[in-house]
């Protein structure tokens, strides 16, 4: 009795561990007879789903049951069949529990050591879920039938308890909120009170009548009240008093009456009905007076003004002391002036119109002036330096209104049917590739004979504003070939007789000392081709822009050969020449001469004006190390210089004399080496470097030099150089 005292323990301790571990009697106590050969462990797990399963080794006769230590050996194979028989039996709560003892204990007498170790491990978890369930109420389960609610009293013992009597059936709603069910059975949810955390308001809805409220704090709206307690037709609801609501009867007289009240001075008083007092100077004190008498002359007489009706649509603007109407405004203050359309001005003190002057209403259109070409519209600022004009020569012409300031706003162009743009000139210049594009026109010259000294024009334009995007020259020389390189092209602007550039072909385009046995070069903005040292051509895509005219033309240098020309020159015209700092192109050029070693050439000098310095073309012929010598750049009169080299070479990107250098050589078109003949340094070079990317603008003036090589780095002997600086200005 005393292994079977303890086996009960054990029996209980391993149900309450099963119970504490979510024990399912139907799927742990019913366990099917399994066998294996060999122990269970790996090839059957053990966990808390299978608390309790038996298991049998047929090879050594040996059982075991699972528990939350793993298998436990509970017969050794000492141990009698029958053991097995009863372990593996179908246990439930209806089966053999006194033949299950009976197999566990023979098991554990087989080895005691094993059982006392169980039963220890048993009482531990029996005293954990001793603990566990400590404090621990019941399960109370479901009601048996439908109707009851869930109850606590103040000690927090719950219970179901049925439903008071007359509540009928519950049923509830799918909004959020506190309900209250109407019906018996409940059929309808007629009134929720829903609570908003974020915004810690309360909303009650009522969908049915609320017959009374004792007191209602505050009610923000109101929408449909359909009976207000002791009013009739007519009345009015007024605070009578605090927390009081009277009611004031209607007008029942024929006559319109209005709601007036007045206080006692005090305090206020309830409101009555009136009739509307007569509109005359009597009862209309305090308001402004007017000088003015029945005429709508200036008079000096004193009257009480009010706005009234005379019923037909007339609008009074005075009246005398005695209530007399002074005047009756029928459609304006005055007599319009001029026509229908035409925009009403001061005329002399009297509304005047002009045929100039109208708005269609119609099509939203001010018009100034009539005809082709009439009328101007001119904006001007306090002082007038700045002035906007709208006008033209005809209605197809691009007109161009420029607002003020001059380079603060920008430009609105018409297209000649109406249509207007708008561009910026602050960030627009020529160089730009955005700039505004015009009227395209050309002009050229085809197989022309040039005689030796003679000039011709390759274009001259003198019809106002534009620039020309395009230069293409081609020359062919039978005996002269140093004329291909030194013919001059002249530059004139805006009509004017004097050339406002004078350069050389090898100047303009910057490409001196370029050998002519079929050489060429080519660039972003320039480009020359000598086939061979009869022939020339000259390419550039410089902008240059021109106010008023333009005319370019080039002259033979030969003293006695001609030459054949073909050229073509394109341009835009109508483009107003208001671009910032680049209005105008000019040339700065320093002629082949020799220099001397650390003397410094003065390669640009602009003493004052605003601009922007596009590049430089340099070209030297050395004899020894003069590449060593230095660019500076200043500007606005600065003695700092904004721009220093390193070295000749450095300046157009490239480094150590030039080496492994090939010709032509160009970084992205904007810096290259465009010729080089001989082993540098004892032949030329030249180079060329275009200020794009790298911005170089001057307020008031700048000076560009070059220093002709550097002794204390090895340069010795002489060179000679030739350059040429592009600039614009404004």
């Amino acid at each position: 009795m005393k292994h079977i005292s303890r086996l009960s323990l054990l029996l209980l301790v391993f149900v309450s561990a099963a119970v504490a571990q979510h024990f399912d009697p139907n799927t742990q106590i019913n366990w099917p007879r399994t066998t294996g050969d060999g122990s269970p462990s790996p090839r059957l797990s053990c966990g808390p789903v299978n608390y309790g399963q038996p298991y049998r080794d047929i090879t050594s006769h040996t059982s075991y049951v699972c528990d939350s230590t793993g298998w436990v050996i509970v017969a050794a194979s000492s141990g009698s069949p029958t053991t097995w028989g009863l372990i593996g039996g179908n246990l439930s709560a209806q089966g053999d529990l006194s033949g299950y003892l009976t197999g566990l204990t023979t098991g554990m007498n087989a080895n005691a050591t094993s059982i006392s170790s169980e039963i220890n491990r048993a009482q531990s978890a029996e005293n954990a879920l001793t603990s566990a369930v400590a404090g621990k109420e019941p399960g109370l389960g479901n009601p048996s039938v439908d109707g009851y609610v869930l109850s606590s009293t103040h000690l927090g013992v719950r219970s179901w308890v049925a439903q008071s009597a007359g509540g009928g059936s519950m049923t509830w709603p799918a909004g959020p909120g506190l309900t209250v069910c109407t019906g018996t059975p409940c059929t309808a949810w007629s009134t929720s009170l829903a609570y908003n955390s974020g915004t810690n308001t309360a909303t009650l809805n009522i969908a049915g009548t609320a017959t009374s409220a004792a007191s209602a704090t505050s009610a923000t709206t109101a929408t449909t009240g359909t009976n207000l307690a002791g009013g009739a037709i007519g009345s009015f609801p007024y605070q009578s008093a605090a927390g009081t609501t009277a009611m004031l009867s209607g007008n029942p007289a024929a006559s319109d009456q209005v709601l007036t009240s007045t206080g006692t001075g005090s305090a206020p008083q309830a409101p009555t009905l009136k009739n509307a007092p007569a509109l005359n100077a009597a009862n209309m004190t305090g308001f402004p007076t007017l000088n003015q008498n029945t005429t709508g002359n200036a008079a000096t007489a004193t009257v009480s003004t009010a706005l009234a009706t005379n019923g037909t649509g007339n609008q009074v603007w005075g009246m005398n002391s005695g209530g007399t109407v002074q005047g009756w405004l029928t459609g304006g203050l005055g007599t319009p002036g001029g026509s229908n359309t035409q925009v009403q001005f001061n005329d002399a003190g009297a509304l005047g119109g002009d045929s100039g002057l109208t708005y269609d209403k119609s099509t939203k259109t001010l018009s100034a002036g009539s005809g082709t070409g009439a009328g101007d519209i001119a904006l001007a600022n306090a002082g007038g330096s700045y002035k906007a004009h709208l006008n033209g020569a005809s209605v197809t012409s691009n007109y161009t209104w420029k607002l003020p300031p001059a380079d603060a706003a920008g430009m609105v162009q018409s297209d000649g049917s109406g249509n207007l743009t708008v561009s910026p000139l602050v960030t627009v210049d020529v160089l730009s590739d955005s700039k505004l594009a015009g009227t395209y026109a050309s002009t050229k010259n085809e197989y022309y004979s040039l005689a030796a000294g003679a000039t011709r024009d390759l274009v001259n334009y003198q019809s106002g504003d534009g620039y020309v995007s395009q230069l293409f020259i081609t020359l062919y020389s039978a005996s002269d070939a140093a004329s291909l390189q030194s013919s001059v092209v002249k530059v004139y602007y805006g009509g004017s007789g004097t050339p406002s550039i004078t350069a050389t072909l090898a100047q303009f385009f910057g490409v001196y000392g370029m050998a002519q046995t079929g050489t060429s070069f080519s660039s972003r903005y320039f480009s020359a081709v000598f086939a061979d040292s009869t022939k020339a051509t000259y390419e550039t895509m410089l902008p240059i822009p021109f106010s008023g005219g333009i005319q370019i033309t080039l002259t033979n240098s030969s003293g006695g050969t001609a030459q054949t020309l073909w050229s073509e020159v394109s341009y835009q015209t109508g483009v107003p020449d208001t671009w910032p700092n680049t209005r105008k192109l000019l040339l700065a050029t320093t002629p082949y001469a020799g220099c001397t070693l650390n003397n410094t050439l003065t390669l640009a000098n602009v003493a004052s004006g605003k601009g922007r310095v596009f590049g430089l073309a340099w070209y030297m012929n050395g004899t020894a190390n003069f590449q060593e010598g230095n660019f500076t750049y200043y500007v606005n009169g600065s003695g700092t210089p904004s721009l220093v080299s390193s070295g000749t070479e450095d300046y157009f990107q490239t480094g150590f004399n030039w080496t492994a250098v090939t010709t032509p050589w160009s970084l992205g078109g904007l810096i290259g080496v465009y010729t080089s003949v001989g082993a540098f340094p004892t032949g030329n070079i030249g180079a060329y470097r275009y200020h794009i990317r790298d911005q170089f603008d001057f307020t008031n003036g700048f000076n560009i030099t070059w220093q002709c090589g550097d002794s204390t780095q090895g340069s010795t002997g002489s060179a000679s150089a030739a350059t040429t600086v592009w600039y614009y200005t404004e």
